[in-house]
Order: C-alpha cells, then sequence, then structure tokens
C-alpha cells in the first residue's frame, strides 16, 4: 500500500514538470512573436491621423536610453551625477534624414507625460475622483483640438483679427427698448466694458408673486405645496472673459420682493466666479452701522419700513412732540422697500471709485464694493432675469478704447530671445514655469529678463514654459507658432483649468528628470522673477546626498471650507494640509521628482486641485521612505520683494523689464533696485530720497582716501577760523590740486551745515531737526523779527545762531568759487547740487535762485537737473518752506528741466507734512489723468497714507483724528483699485495709524490681509501692536506678539520692542517680569535707555525684590556712557579744529 502511494506521488510530479515545461515554451513563443512588432512600432514614422500622433508615441517609448547607456546596469544615484538619463530623441523621429532639425524641436514641445484611461479612476465617489473626471475630460478635448491644429484645419491670421477688434465699436451710450432687449436673449452686450463713471438706468415693472414648488431662496414649509415667490436678478458679466463655461457675474444684483427665507423683502447683492459665489451682501432693511466702512461715503445699506416696525399712535405723537418743542432739528423720512409688484420704477446703476451705486427713483438704496479679481473692463454684458418686465435700458459713459486682443503684438520674433539648445549631459537646475496659453506678454517679459542670465544662457540651467491648450482655438495656433520659434515652451496637452494645474507640476517633474536629467527641478510662475545663481546657492545649501523640499514653508495650515477658494471635505476631508512651499516658487531634488512620475505612472499618485499642496503632500509620502530636508526661506517672496530675495512674485512684465534694465542679471541681482525704491520712504539722510543716482547706482562718494580726508579738516579748520579764501590759502595747503575730487569738494559741503547750522541743543542730530509738533509754513520775515525782538522761534530754526548761519554761508560760496579759479577745479552736477543744498539748508533762497540760473547760462542748463531741483524741493520741505519748495517745483520749466514721478512724490510728500492736503491731491489728480507722462507709484500712495495718520495725531482733534484716519483707509482702496500692490511700508503706516488711535480691529485686519498677500511683515509693524497692547494694559498679548516676531523669523526685537513691555509690567507692578525682560534685552546685545533702566532699578528696589547680576548692570552703565559719548563726539572735534 505503502509503495503504491509512492507510485502515485512520483507521477504527480512528472505531470506538473511536464506543465511547467509548457508554459515557458508558450511563452517564449509568444515573445518571439511580439519583438518584432514593438521594434517596429518603436522606430516606425509617427502617425499623425490618430492620437498616436498626439502623445500616445510618448506613453510607449519614454524608457528607452541611449546605445552606450545600455550598456551600464547599476541604480540611479540619489542626484545625477555624469551620466544622464536621457530619453532616445531617435524614437521621436521617424527619420534624421528626411526631417530637419527645426522639426525635431517642434516635435520636442508636446509632454513626455504619460496618460492613459486607467491613470485615473473615476468609480470612486470622492472628491479626488471628481478632479480626474475633469482631468480626463480635458485630455480627450484637448487631443481633438490638437490634432485639428496639427492637420492644418484652423487657420489664424493675427492681422485679420486686429482688424476685426477695430471694426468692433465702442460706442459711448446704448439704448434698448424691452422688446429689443428680449430679442437679443434679455442680455445687453457692452464691447468695451465699463469704466469709471459709467451708468446703466433700467426702468422695468415687477410681476405679481407666482407660486414656487422648488424655490432656489427659501424652504417650503410642511404642510405647504408652494411658496409665493417674486425676484428678480440683474447681473454684469464677463462674457469675453472664459470660453465653455458660464461668465462670471461681476455683480449680482437681486431684489427679493416676496419669497426670502426671512420672510422680509431684501437686496442681495454678490460675486461669482466658476461657480463659486463669495460672501453675499444682504440689506434687509437696517441701515448700516456708523463704524462699518461705506463705499465712496455711501453706506452699503440704506434703512426702509419694515413689516415689523411698531409705530403706534403713542410713539407717532411723541415724534411730533419732540419736533414742535425742537429737540430735534432734522426731520427723518424712512422710505418703504423700494420695489413693488406691478408698480414702475427706475433703477440707475453706477461705478465709483470703490464700487457700485444703486439709485432706485432717485433714492440711493445700496452700495457694493468692488471685489478683489473682478475689474470693471471686464463687465461686457448686462443680464436681466426673474419676475420683471423691462420697459427699456439705457447705457452711458461707457468707455470708447477696445482692449483688442492681438497676442501677436506680445511677441518680439528675434533670434536673441530663442532658447539654448539643450546639453548632451546633466543640468544643475531645471527650472519650470507655469504658464497660460495667452500669456504671451508675461512669456515675453521673462524671456527678456531674468532669462538672460549667464547660467541659462550657457545651458547649465533650462528653463521652460509648460503650457496647457486654451479654450480659444486662435490662441492655441499662436501658441504653436511661438513654441516653434523660440524652442522654450512644453504644451501638455489638456484644456487648461485651474483644478488641473496639478498635471502641468508633473509634466514638469518629468521633463526636468528624464529630458534634461536636472540635479534640482524649480517650478515658478511667469510672474516670478527669479534670481537664478542665488537659487542654485540655497540649494547648494543643502549636502548632495540628502534629499530636499526649499521653499516658502507654510505648516498647519487649514483648508478654507467656504468662499471662492473653498475646498470642500470630499476634496480635502483632513483638518490640516500638511507642510508645503508657496507656489510662486520652490525646489525639490531630483529624486522627488522621479518619485512623482513613478506614482503618476503607477496610477498611485494622488492628486489634489491646488499644486503647491499636492507637492507637499507627494514630499510627505517620499519623506516615508527616505529623510527629506525641509529648507524654509522667506527670500521665496509670496508677495512682492524683499532684501536679498530669491524669487519676486506678482512682478508684471513691465516690472521684469525694469527690473533687468539697468545691468546684467547678476550685477542686477546685487544692487536691487526695487528694494532700494522701498527703502526709500524711510531714508532721513541728506540728499537721499528722491535722487535718482541711489536707485540706479551705489552712491559714488562711498569712501574717501587719507589725503582727501586731511584736505577736507584743513578747509573746515580755515573756515572756523574765519579765514579768506584766496592765493595765499591756496599756497599753505599741503596737498596738491589734483587731489581735489569731486568727492572732497562735496564732503566739504556736507560738513558745513553740520558745523554751523546746529546748535549746541541739537549738535547730535546728524540727520536735521526732529518735528515733535506739527510742522507748519515758516515766514522767514518774522522769524528775523522775532530774533532781533529776542523772541524765542520753534521749528527747524529752533535755537539756530543766525551769525554762524550767515558765515557758514559765505564760506560755503567763498569756497565753491575758490576751488575753481585757483586749483582749475571744474565743477560738475554733482557739486553744484550740493553747494544748492546749503543755501536751501541756510534759508538763503534769493542767493539760491541766482546760483541756479547762473550755473544754467553757464553750462547751457546741464549743471541743473530734475534730479537736483528734486533734492532742493525735499530740503526746503524739510526746513517749512513748502512755498518756496512749490516754487522751485513750478520754477522746473524756467530751467528746462521736466519733473518726474521722483519730483512728484516730492513736492506731494513737503505738502503733506505740513497738512496741505488739498494742493497734495490737486497734484496727485493731476498725475492720475489718462497719458500723464508721470503716472503715480505705490510710494505716491504711500505717502498720503502715512501723513494722513500722522498729521491727524498731531492736531489731537477727534474729529481731525477720524476725518484724516477715514481719508487713509480711503487712499489705501484707491491704490488696491488703481491696481497697485501695497508693500510693507504702505501696511506699516496705517497700522500705526489704527494702532494710535485705538482701532485694533481694523488693524488686525490689515495684519491678516497683509500675511495673505504675501506681504512680510517686520520689526516695525509688531512694535506698532506691542505699543498698544502695553498701552491699554494687555501686557500677554504684547509680549505673545514679540513672541510671534521671533518665531516667524520676522524681525529680532531691540529696544523699541521691549521698552513698552518693561514700563507696562513696571506699572502693573509685575517688577520681576520687567526684570526678566530687561536681562534678555541686554543678552540679546540692545542697551536700554536710561529712564527705562532707572524706572527698573527703582521698582526693584521698592519692591524689595533682588536686584540684576552686577554683569548686566555693567553692561547696561557702560553701553549708556558710549552712547552719550557718541552723541556728543562733534564738540570736542569742534574744539581740536579750531585751536589748530
Amino acid at each position: 500500500m505503502k509503495k503504491a502511494n509512492d507510485k502515485f506521488v512520483s507521477l504527480s510530479r512528472q505531470r506538473s514538470v511536464q506543465v511547467l515545461i509548457g508554459v515557458g515554451f508558450m511563452y517564449l513563443l509568444l515573445m518571439s512573436l511580439e519583438i518584432p512588432f514593438v521594434f517596429k512600432s518603436g522606430f516606425s514614422a509617427l502617425p499623425t491621423e490618430n492620437f498616436n500622433g498626439f502623445f500616445n508615441d510618448a506613453l510607449n517609448l519614454p524608457f528607452q536610453l541611449e546605445s552606450e547607456e545600455e550598456m551600464e546596469n547599476k541604480e540611479s544615484p540619489i542626484r545625477p551625477k555624469d551620466v544622464p538619463f536621457r530619453v532616445s530623441q531617435s524614437s521621436f523621429q521617424p527619420s534624421q534624414q528626411q526631417m530637419p532639425k527645426r522639426k525635431m524641436r517642434e516635435y520636442k514641445t508636446i509632454s513626455g507625460l504619460i496618460f492613459q484611461e486607467s491613470s485615473f479612476n473615476t468609480s470612486s465617489k470622492d472628491g479626488f475622483s471628481e478632479l480626474q473626471k475633469s482631468a480626463k475630460h480635458a485630455w480627450e478635448v484637448g487631443r481633438k483640438f490638437w490634432q485639428e491644429i496639427e492637420s492644418g484645419k484652423i487657420h489664424f491670421n493675427g492681422k485679420n483679427n486686429s482688424e476685426q477688434n477695430r471694426s468692433e465699436s465702442c460706442p459711448h451710450s446704448i439704448s434698448l427698448s424691452g422688446t429689443e432687449f428680449g430679442g437679443l436673449g434679455k442680455i445687453m452686450v457692452l464691447p468695451c466694458g465699463l469704466t469709471l463713471g459709467s451708468h446703466i438706468t433700467l426702468v422695468g415693472r415687477p410681476y405679481p408673486a407666482h407660486a414656487e414648488h422648488d424655490p432656489k431662496i427659501t424652504l417650503v414649509k410642511d404642510g405647504s405645496d408652494a411658496v409665493m415667490v417674486s425676484q428678480f436678478m440683474m447681473e454684469l458679466q464677463g462674457l469675453k472673459i472664459v470660453d465653455g463655461e458660464d461668465p462670471p457675474r461681476i455683480l449680482h444684483f437681486n431684489p427679493r420682493l416676496k419669497g426670502d427665507w426671512s420672510g422680509k423683502p431684501v437686496i442681495e447683492q454678490n460675486t461669482c466666479y466658476r461657480m463659486q459665489w463669495g460672501s453675499a451682501l444682504r440689506c434687509e432693511g437696517w441701515k448700516s452701522k456708523a463704524d462699518e466702512e461705506t463705499v465712496d461715503g455711501q453706506v452699503k445699506c440704506e434703512k426702509w419700513i419694515r413689516d415689523d416696525d411698531n409705530r403706534s399712535e403713542e410713539s407717532k405723537a411723541k415724534w411730533w412732540l419732540n419736533r414742535l418743542i425742537g429737540r430735534t432739528k432734522k426731520v427723518t423720512i424712512d422710505w418703504a422697500y423700494p420695489f413693488e409688484e406691478k408698480k414702475l420704477f427706475v433703477l440707475t446703476l453706477s461705478a465709483g471709485l470703490e464700487g457700485y451705486h444703486v439709485n432706485v427713483d432717485g433714492r440711493h438704496v445700496t452700495s457694493f464694493p468692488y471685489r478683489t479679481g473682478f475689474v470693471l473692463e471686464d463687465a461686457t454684458g448686462l443680464s436681466l432675469n426673474g419676475d420683471i418686465e423691462v420697459h427699456s435700458i439705457f447705457a452711458a459713459s461707457l468707455p470708447t478704447s477696445h482692449p483688442s486682443f492681438e497676442p501677436q503684438r506680445h511677441l518680439e520674433m528675434s533670434s536673441s530671445w530663442q532658447a539654448p539648445p539643450l546639453p548632451d549631459g546633466p543640468v544643475e537646475l531645471f527650472i519650470g514655469i507655469l504658464s497660460a496659453g495667452n500669456h504671451f506678454a508675461e512669456r515675453m517679459a521673462v524671456r527678456k529678463s531674468w532669462m538672460q542670465s549667464k547660467l541659462i544662457k550657457s545651458s547649465n540651467v533650462v528653463a521652460r514654459f509648460f503650457v496647457a491648450l486654451n479654450g480659444r482655438k486662435e490662441v492655441n495656433v499662436e501658441l504653436k507658432k511661438e513654441a516653434e520659434f523660440f524652442g522654450d515652451i512644453v504644451i501638455v496637452p489638456f484644456m487648461d483649468s485651474y483644478d488641473l494645474v496639478v498635471l502641468k507640476t508633473v509634466a514638469i517633474c518629468e521633463y526636468g528628470v528624464r529630458v534634461v536629467s536636472a540635479k534640482y527641478v524649480m517650478k515658478c510662475d511667469d510672474d516670478t522673477f527669479v534670481r537664478v545663481d542665488a537659487v542654485i546657492k540655497e540649494a547648494k545649501k543643502v549636502p548632495e546626498d540628502k534629499s530636499l523640499y526649499v521653499g516658502n514653508m507654510n505648516y498647519y495650515h487649514r483648508p478654507l471650507r467656504e468662499g471662492k477658494w473653498a475646498v470642500t471635505y470630499e476634496e480635502w476631508p483632513e483638518e490640516e494640509y500638511p507642510p508645503y512651499a508657496n507656489g510662486p516658487g520652490y525646489i525639490v531634488s531630483s529624486d522627488i521628482a522621479q518619485f512623482v512620475v513613478s506614482d503618476f505612472e503607477k496610477h498611485k499618485l494622488r492628486l489634489f486641485k491646488m499644486e503647491d499642496v499636492s507637492m507637499g503632500m507627494w514630499v510627505e509620502q517620499f519623506s516615508n521612505k527616505t529623510n527629506v530636508e525641509y529648507r524654509h526661506s522667506l527670500k521665496f517672496c509670496q508677495f512682492g520683494c524683499i532684501e536679498d530675495y530669491l524669487t519676486a512674485h506678482y512682478q508684471s512684465p513691465r516690472q521684469m523689464i525694469c527690473m533687468i534694465m539697468d545691468g546684467s542679471v547678476t550685477e542686477q541681482f546685487d544692487n536691487n533696485r526695487t528694494h532700494a525704491i522701498n527703502k526709500l520712504f524711510s531714508n532721513r539722510d541728506g540728499g537721499g530720497f528722491f535722487t535718482p543716482e541711489k536707485i540706479n547706482k551705489k552712491h559714488p562718494f562711498s569712501s574717501s582716501s587719507q589725503n582727501s580726508s586731511s584736505l577736507v579738516n584743513q578747509v573746515i579748520t580755515a573756515i572756523l577760523q574765519n579765514r579768506s579764501f584766496n592765493s595765499q590759502l591756496a599756497a599753505t595747503t599741503t596737498v596738491s590740486s589734483p587731489q581735489w575730487t569731486v568727492e572732497s569738494v562735496c564732503e566739504v559741503l556736507r560738513s558745513i551745515p553740520r558745523f554751523f547750522f546746529q546748535s549746541s541743543r541739537s549738535i547730535g542730530r546728524q540727520n536735521g531737526f526732529r518735528h515733535r509738533a506739527p510742522l507748519k509754513q515758516r515766514n522767514l520775515r518774522q522769524e528775523s523779527d522775532s530774533f532781533h525782538k529776542g523772541i524765542r522761534v520753534l521749528g527747524p530754526a529752533a535755537y539756530r545762531d543766525p551769525m554762524k548761519v550767515k558765515l557758514g554761508l559765505d564760506k560755503a560760496l567763498e569756497f565753491f568759487y575758490w576751488v575753481e579759479t585757483q586749483f582749475g577745479f571744474t565743477h560738475n552736477e554733482i557739486t553744484c547740487r550740493e553747494m544748492a543744498c546749503v543755501l536751501a539748508k541756510g534759508n538763503r533762497l534769493n542767493v539760491l535762485w541766482d546760483f541756479l540760473k547762473e550755473i544754467a547760462s553757464k553750462s547751457d542748463g546741464s549743471l541743473v537737473s530734475t534730479s537736483t531741483i528734486t533734492c532742493l524741493i525735499k530740503v526746503l520741505g524739510e526746513e517749512g518752506l513748502v512755498n518756496e519748495a512749490l516754487t522751485a517745483f513750478y520754477r522746473m520749466k524756467q530751467l528746462h528741466c521736466k519733473p518726474d514721478v521722483y519730483a512728484y512724490n516730492t513736492i506731494i510728500c513737503a505738502l503733506c507734512r505740513v497738512g496741505k492736503f488739498r494742493k497734495a491731491r490737486f497734484l496727485l489728480e493731476q498725475m492720475e489723468l489718462p497719458g500723464f507722462r508721470c503716472p503715480p507709484d505705490t510710494f505716491t500712495y504711500t505717502i498720503f497714507i502715512s501723513f494722513y495718520c500722522k498729521y491727524s495725531l498731531q492736531t489731537g482733534c477727534r474729529k481731525a483724528i477720524r476725518r484724516r484716519l477715514w481719508e487713509a483707509n480711503h487712499m489705501f482702496r484707491l491704490m488696491i483699485f488703481k491696481g497697485f500692490i501695497p508693500d510693507v511700508v504702505t501696511y506699516n503706516c496705517l497700522i500705526d495709524g489704527c494702532c494710535k488711535t485705538y482701532r485694533i480691529g481694523r488693524a488686525l485686519e490689515l495684519f491678516d490681509d497683509m500675511i495673505q498677500k504675501g506681504c512680510i511683515p517686520n520689526r516695525i509693524t509688531y512694535n506698532s501692536f506691542i505699543r498698544y497692547y502695553s498701552a491699554v494694559n494687555e501686557i500677554d498679548k504684547a509680549v505673545e506678539m514679540m513672541h510671534r516676531m521671533k518665531s516667524m523669523n520676522h524681525g529680532k526685537p531691540t529696544t523699541s520692542s521691549y521698552t513698552p513691555i518693561i514700563h507696562a509690567l513696571c506699572e502693573a507692578r509685575r517688577v520681576l517680569e520687567a526684570r526678566d525682560f530687561l536681562v534678555e534685552l541686554v543678552d540679546g546685545g540692545s542697551i536700554p535707555r536710561e529712564y527705562t533702566y532707572e524706572l527698573v532699578r527703582d521698582a526693584l528696589i521698592s519692591a524689595g525684590e533682588t536686584m540684576l547680576p552686577d554683569e548686566i548692570w555693567r553692561r547696561i552703565e557702560e553701553g549708556i556712557e558710549n552712547r552719550y559719548k557718541q552723541v556728543m563726539q562733534v564738540k570736542p572735534m569742534m574744539t581740536q579744529r579750531a585751536s589748530s
């Protein structure tokens, strides 16, 4: 029996071996039949009549390596070293003999990103499946579009399009009757949109209420079959913004006579973009609160009589009694709801400076502020729907110029802007730039600015635009021509959509690791300015054997669940996002990019509509396998730019050209022009506020030689001794004449006001007089009379010695002509400017005008420039001579100088300094005129905002404070409406004004707004909040603000940060905490003020607490003593020079 079992087992084993051999034979047979087909399809000509010609070839053939790479069998390094991982170029061309080199470059414009229908699982029911369905649909539509373009069925002639745009007229007014309006589908087309001052008048009649079984504005009550509803919708729509989807509602005006969920008649206003509604403004019959922001001075909602108003006979009698006895001098009238069934009304919609205004039957009803992202020019259609009978519509004050669509006008078809060929080996950095199909101007600006970097031109760094297909076919035709000519565009073949930008990011990773074999892959936008050399240095700070993720990181951010950018729980079920870098610019190492592409092709990559969050999610998944070094840097600027920035976001094409036009790419980055402009407002140095030299280049007099310094000392000593400038003095100088340089002459002229125009009371103030009281227009004749009568003069001339001032001015003029006659020195524009500034600081105005006329006549005007007059205006404004500064501004034309924006900003600053805001606003209105050659900039509006806040506080009047602060907020909104981007200086001025007037709510709103827009707060921002919370005895919040500043790396606390907290703690008798903060201040390298030091010392003695360590006391006392020595160091210097 046992043998029988053994025999059965042996037979079964033999059968298993036979079956295995048979399977292997069949496998070899199938492989032998399949391999020729694979090689044939891989190297055959590319068909153009089916989808394979589009991108399926890229799906089948991206993994073939070059022939010399096929022999290598080794693991790919974390970052490519020597051997590049390149896609075989032969697989992308039918024959190198038949296809020219340009054709090969043309075909490479298509992304090699693999797409298969199985890549997107549309069977699931979560939020990600909706994104996958959208992606699948976008790829299918994009395939059809591209096939039509490749087949040549679509032709587009830019010239014809331009003629068509010009043929479409822009009427100043449009009038339609009700019948004509209904025949047009209840849509009035506004060909050129709206502009400031445009208005639309509607004459109509609401229909009676009707029954609705499924109303959209309320719920049907239990037991009821229908609800009586009467409403109509008037909408301004952007008909030309999008194709293939509902146009955005730039304004949705919805009066609900009956049927609202509240049961009352209301008016609701809102905006909608891509089916995303904003927060609604509902007017329910109550007037807007007094502290609520207005729109062009109008309240958002007016009051009308509600059904629940309780006006009894007693209350009416009391009202009339109060009226008769004179308790009220103003009769208030409450109107009914402005719309009534079957009653004719006249509605006027007007476009104001800050928003839309609606008047019904001559009365203001509501105002709706403009929403970000919606502009008047986009409102190209007016639609009316609902229960309304339209009698007539009239639109007037419309723009007469057409915003024509001419993409080719932005392109400069020059070979100098073409991309260099790809190198054979790996590259250091690959930059993928996300762009939209119709962003021709943005791409051209990038090509002409930072893409001219030497690193990109040498092909050590490669940059490419990644563009999806546009809904307009003519845009795609132009895009194809642009890609063929410049060779720097990679087309990702799907229909462009915001929710599918993440696919472009995957395409960037694929191109970076497979086409150019980059060590680092960077993603940015087409409105981002990139310092290429600085970005590479930042990436190299991480060791090459580590994976990296570099950018402006966001930690513990929560998704928005409502609003335009709302994220539903189906789309993102988690409560927080993973750590991610802001989308305008970030860097990943090549192994992370390879992981993203690999998981996408394996259908394991989780997609989310926000591409920057998606990258953070992918990096977090990759970090589970390999250690990734996250590197946070605020220099990847989300909004604008800061000092030593790496990337600067939200740069217009014109701004990009301006940032690069002053020199080479590397030099321009080292001398950041934008940063210099941002610092101008806080600069108080003489002659440096609006001087163009300080913007375009470094100051030429940054250092002086030893001989030049000795010569300056000799001249200053001679002036102090009141010696005459003649040939005898020239012979006694120990320095030869060639040593008289522009630098040494200017140093002498700058030293004269420092020694002669300041008294012992202000000798330590090197930058001029600091005014605590409001500066007023000075009267020089009245000051002279007061001096002779022995009356003290306040203001900039306080404590001045007129005799010393006269001596300094006379010697300055003598020296100016002496150095020219005795040494043959030729004065130039800079020395003449310094001499003019000396005369202005000494208030010698008659001599100043004669001097300017003299040098202008000698040099045919070359020595008197716009920058010279601008410096004089600045000096006169600081001296309180604003009328004289205005005279200098208007005398520019006599001196053959044309005022620029710096000159306008300077005179506006001078006028605002003394409270002459009306004259300053007149100049601003002049700059805002269409076509004016000196349009205002961000700094112009910042001047107004700053002085509105400062001057209101200096007046001390509560009404003036409220008025000026309202003006500052109004100017801030006007600035944003004009398209200017507020910087940190603008925010700081407004936040400081709100904090000092105890409007902390508005200050916190501004603080949150600047963070959301990517404007990084600095120490000044936090100090405003610290001073406020310390003043109102909310010390813990002040401490929290300081800790937040340090943790967010937004600045280092200094004496100005600690002093308010220490004083508040001492007043609250929290002495020990005050002592700890004082120790922390000293340990941080700062020295407290003397009164702060004495306050803490006295408080510790009074409380009987332990004193500070001796080392801390010694450091404080030495620091205070050194500070006094530094302030008073001028006095012994003057004494020494006089005695010599």
